[in-house]
This record gives structure tokens, sequence and C-alpha cells, in this order.
């Protein structure tokens, strides 16, 4: 899939990395760790936007995914820029093409995604639009990353080769 931010203008790309997170019995979950503040918006309507501060820093990108009765999203960890990169380039000016949207922070810095962002419907189309891609990478499933808890979930999904993957490949673990 694709994903493109319409803010301010055109830019994304490819998805190549993402990490799903479910109800309260996922304990990395922010349905498991922030029962009463954050658990209503992993339940909300699929499709809909959750973003949040990490460590106070960088904000994330979630959609809302789930089977009906349950909660659940998916982090956006990386994306592979397709296009001109000229937009993203001047969000991220320090940063090399492949790796202008590697990371939950440089996705929404990249997208410029905000906070107030959270609650909108991505098949509204802003402001992200959503794209099937042409040709669908070969995925591989690995352990989630930068968790502390339910680390042993093969609940992180990456594009196999990808020069915007965020974080360690650990490949040799990957589901088949």
């Amino acid at each position: 899939m694709r994903l493109l931010s319409t803010r301010n203008g055109i830019c994304g790309g490819q998805i190549v990395e993402v990490e799903a997170y479910g109800d309260a019995s996922d304990l990395a979950s922010h349905s498991a760790v922030y029962p009463k503040a954050r658990a209503h918006l992993l339940a909300a309507e699929p499709g809909l936007l959750y973003v949040y501060r990490s460590y106070g820093i960088h904000l994330c990108l979630n959609i809302v995914a789930h089977e009906s009765g349950t909660s659940g999203a998916i982090l956006i960890r990386a994306i592979e820029p397709t296009g001109d990169v000229d937009l993203l380039r001047s969000r991220r000016p320090r940063s090399a093409d492949a790796k202008l949207l590697s990371g939950p922070g440089n996705v929404t810095a990249g997208l410029a995604i905000q906070p107030d962002d959270t609650g909108c419907d991505l098949l509204a189309g802003y402001p992200l639009q959503l794209e099937s891609s042409i040709t669908p990478p070969e995925v591989h499933a690995t352990t989630r990353i930068g968790i502390t808890r339910d680390v042993d979930r093969l609940w992180r999904f990456v594009a196999v080769g990808s020069p915007s993957l965020s974080g360690p490949k650990r490949l040799a673990r990957a589901s088949l």
C-alpha cells in the first residue's frame, strides 16, 4: 500500500514497515498500558487515525484496525519515498532520501501529521490517502522493536530489501 500526505502538497510512498498492536491482552498495546486514557481510541472505527507523542518527543501515526468487538491499530514505522521528494526534503533536510520516512517520528514529520489528526478518517482522504500498490513487496514478519512487553510476538511486518526500514531487520527470526 502507498500512503500519501495531502497537507501543503502531496508526498509519501510505499509502506515498508508496520507493527500491529492489539487489545488489552497485548501488553505492549496502549489498550493495556493506558486502559482508561487511550483504550477507546484503539477501539474506534477501523480506518481512523490515532496519533500520539512517544516519550514526549516524536509523534507516531497509527491506523485503527481490528475485528468487530476488539481493539487494535497498525503503527506506521517506515515508508519508502516515491515520486517527487522535494517536499519531504524540505521537512527533513538532513536525511538521505531513503531515510526521509524511516522511523515513526520521521513518518509523521515528513507527512506533516499533527496530534489533532487523531480521529480523522483515512478513507475520507485528508490529511492522508491510502492507495493500492502496483506491485506489492515481499513481506516478512519479525518481532516488534522499541518495546519492553510482549516482545516475542511476530507483529512487525517489513518489506524485504527496502532501504527505508527503520530498525534492525532481524529477518533471521522472520516467519515465511
